[in-house]
């Protein structure tokens, strides 16, 4: 059982710094926490633990509530990478529109 508490405060450690990772965005550190974290799940997997037991060891270290947290904070930056691309977008559209409209004029070489 020692073996697998270690493990789960491993894998929760892990799981702090790639909160730490997304919140500092962070791209690199993030990437590399995710393999770490993979292969962390991989290795408990195989050992074949007693399902009561990671239940047990998981929910004293409360693994589920920060995997939650983790996937929340994933969401809302997610949200807000959409909507910078958006209002760049938007910027874009109406930068070209702008250009278009006003292509061929020369308000300086006009006689007035």
């Amino acid at each position: 059982m020692d073996d697998l508490k270690d493990k789960l405060i491993q894998y929760k450690e892990i799981t702090e710094q790639i909160i730490a990772s997304v919140k500092e965005e962070h791209e690199e550190a993030f990437v590399k926490l995710l393999i770490q974290k993979q292969a962390l799940i991989n290795l408990i997997d195989a050992s074949n633990y007693e399902s009561d037991e990671f239940k047990k060891v998981s929910s004293e270290l409360k693994l589920l509530e920060q995997d939650q947290t983790l996937i929340k904070l994933i969401g809302e930056k997610k949200k807000s990478i959409q909507q910078e691309i958006k209002e760049s977008k938007d910027k874009s559209n109406a930068l070209t529109a702008y250009n278009r409209n006003f292509n061929g004029y020369n308000l300086i070489n006009k006689k007035i």
